[in-house]
């Protein structure tokens, strides 16, 4: 019969060395998934303006599910993000507003019935009433969401990032 003789010391550096082994194991893994997430892929731009909602070029905004973009050819003052501002009427007092630009590949969205944006170069559908998440397309990323501040009663909404 043989026994083997290790000596305590000999485990705990090899215990050691395991768990520092898993432990840089663990800190890489952690390094490559998060540069493998989502990066910023529309570009940061300031969002800030104020929108009446009585002006006759956003009417559509006066009823629940529908949308507008605003950007710089609009009759506002202010800045209006990377490809302009998607306004999106989600009930009677709760407004949502999304960059108009795709998540895919930094293309300038277009309303569809109401309640979606498309992206007519690479197929992305966003579901606006769903906070911007894809319906459909190579998208994988939601539209970015701004800020917007609306008091029930009142004729204008204030969208920030």
């Amino acid at each position: 019969m043989f026994r083997i003789m290790v000596h305590k010391s000999h485990i705990n550096r090899t215990s050691n060395r395991m768990f520092y082994c898993l432990l840089m194991f663990s800190f890489f893994v952690t390094c490559i998934s998060s540069s493998c997430r989502e990066k910023d892929i529309v570009p940061n731009a300031p969002v800030e303006f104020d929108l009446n909602l009585n002006d006759p070029e956003y009417s559509q905004l006066n009823s629940v599910g529908n949308a507008v973009i605003v950007n710089e050819s609009s009759n506002l003052f202010g800045y209006f993000g990377y490809n302009g501002v998607i306004i999106y009427r989600q009930s009677y007092n709760s407004f949502l507003a999304f960059e108009a630009t795709c998540t895919y590949d930094q293309n300038r969205l277009e309303i569809r019935n109401g309640s979606y944006a498309y992206d007519p170069e690479c197929g992305s559908l966003y579901q606006l009433g769903f906070y911007g998440s894809v319906g459909e397309g190579p998208a994988q990323y939601s539209l970015k969401q701004y800020t917007v501040e609306y008091q029930e009663g009142s004729d204008f909404i204030h969208v920030t990032n």
